[in-house]
This record gives C-alpha cells, structure tokens and sequence, in this order.
C-alpha cells in the first residue's frame, strides 16, 4: 500500500470508523485506491437518505475529492 493510500485510509477511519475502513478495504482490494473512494462515496450517499445527514453529503464529497486530488498528485 502507497503511502498516499495509507492517508486516504488513516482519514477514513478517523471520518468513519475502523470496521468501515475495513470494509472498504476489503472491496478495493488493498490495492485499488480509485475503488476505495467509490465505496466511501456510495456510503455517503447512502447516509444523506436518512434524517437529516442531506446537509453533510456535500461537504463529505469535498473531503474525499480533496483525498483523490492528493492521492493522483
């Protein structure tokens, strides 16, 4: 694992939790970080369907594309 990989993980487990970090691991594979993010988004869709949590997707958003910006530098 890149050590850009490694950040990208390190965030979304601070953001989200281990296990989900786990989770997203388990799918991207450990070496796909493109898959990764794919997942994280989807999850965060996913959240902004309940309550209230529509007013945080954009900001969620942000915070991953700012990821995959660092991550493709």
């Amino acid at each position: 694992m890149s050590e850009k990989f490694a950040i990208l993980c390190f965030d979304t487990a601070v953001n989200m939790g281990v296990s989900r970090c786990k989770e997203f691991l388990d799918y991207s594979k450990y070496t796909h970080p493109d898959k990764f993010i794919i997942a994280r988004i989807r999850k965060y869709s996913e959240f902004a369907k309940y309550g209230n949590q529509k007013i945080f997707l954009q900001g969620w958003l942000n915070r991953v594309l700012d990821l995959e910006t660092f991550i493709n530098s």
